[in-house]
């Protein structure tokens, strides 16, 4: 063998060796990843439920990748077990970086005040999210690396409306001027809005007045709010028969019908259209 051929063997047997030795380090120096949380963000909001997701770090610190190969989660609501489940998409972390991952959870909330029954009267409610992440880690094989955190979710209800009174102003042989007071409830933590009204309000069967409302009248959170519907009548074209009603001072009876669109007073949480269907029977104040 000549002398440059066997130089040249020899590098390249030390060169193996040195890679081999190095890959040898590497791998006895291998580390579990770093996994923390970096954000929880809600996502949607309306008055059926909310999304949210939690963002978590995960932070390689091997010249070597790793591969996170799925995570199981535990959603607890008042320290009682809500839902659970699990991710198997695969994702690689790349040596010496650090991935993000996403944990998306939605909760209608018919369920939580079904399961929760004292929620239902409450603002918000404590959570704890436990998670379980799945790593194919190098000389260590499958991992599971834990993490917990806890904090606090808006409780949404719908808001109701209510008559309170129906009010006559004034009147004379040929008209009637009345005003509707209806009572709107905010019981949430947020700042409502009142979009618009689109009614129908009849009396003794007979329709008093129909209208659109889309002036905006704000809802303070957990609070009440009036709004004042005017009904101007003509008596000549209603006829003796509302003037009896109107003058008399006997009950009458009533149906309230119509949709109320209402949203936050934020972009966050969405419109939504409320039925309104009532019938009662209340006393004209005069």
């Amino acid at each position: 063998m000549k002398r440059e051929s066997f130089l040249r063997f020899i590098m390249i047997i030390f060169t193996i060796l040195f890679l081999e030795c190095s890959t040898l380090r590497e791998l006895a120096n291998v580390q579990k990843p770093l996994v923390t949380l970096d954000k929880m963000q809600i996502t949607g909001l309306s008055f059926n439920d909310i999304s949210f997701k939690f963002d978590v770090g995960v932070d390689n610190p091997n010249n070597l990748s790793v591969k996170l190969a799925g995570f199981e989660y535990d959603f607890q609501l008042n320290d009682r077990s809500f839902i659970q489940g699990k991710q198997q998409e695969e994702v690689l972390i790349e040596a010496l970086s650090k991935s993000v991952v996403n944990v998306p959870i939605t909760l209608e909330f018919s369920n939580i005040y079904s399961n929760y029954q004292n929620l239902e009267s409450m603002d918000s409610s404590s959570y704890q999210l436990n998670l379980g992440l799945f790593f194919d880690i190098p000389v260590l094989g499958e991992t599971k690396i834990p993490l917990t955190t806890k904090g606090n979710l808006p409780l949404i209800k719908l808001p109701s409306i209510k008559i309170v009174s129906l009010k006559l102003n004034n009147m004379n042989f040929t008209s009637a001027n009345l005003t509707l007071n209806l009572n709107l409830n905010n019981p949430n933590p947020l700042e409502l809005l009142l979009n618009k009204i689109n009614y129908t309000f009849a009396v003794n069967g007979s329709e008093w007045i129909s209208g659109l409302n889309e002036k905006s009248q704000k809802i303070n959170k957990n609070s009440d709010s009036n709004l004042e519907i005017p009904i101007q009548l003509n008596l000549l074209q209603l006829g003796q028969t509302t003037y009896s009603i109107i003058s008399g001072n006997r009950n009458v009876t009533y149906s309230l019908n119509g949709i109320v669109n209402i949203g936050g007073n934020n972009s966050l949480l969405q419109n939504k259209d409320i039925s309104i269907d009532q019938t009662g029977v209340l006393e004209i104040i005069k």
